[in-house]
């Protein structure tokens, strides 16, 4: 997916779906990413309102939300 300005890699990964329909956090996607650094290697699940059709945009623009 890339790398921070601290140099640790970030990973999209496939195998955890967006999702609009858990955690009680209505109007916004889950979705999971990992990333790589000095600390080692972790998944870290995040929440995103910048979403078209169910997948996250590269490019969000302000006041995007879930459709």
């Amino acid at each position: 997916m890339g790398v921070t300005k601290d140099g640790a890699k970030l990973y999209a990964l496939t195998n955890y779906p967006p999702n609009s329909e858990d955690d009680g956090m209505e109007g916004w996607t889950s979705f999971t990413y990992a990333i790589e650094d000095a600390k080692g290697y972790r998944e870290v699940k995040a929440y995103t309102s910048f979403c078209n059709g169910g997948k996250l945009l590269s490019q969000p623009v302000k006041g995007t939300k879930d459709t």
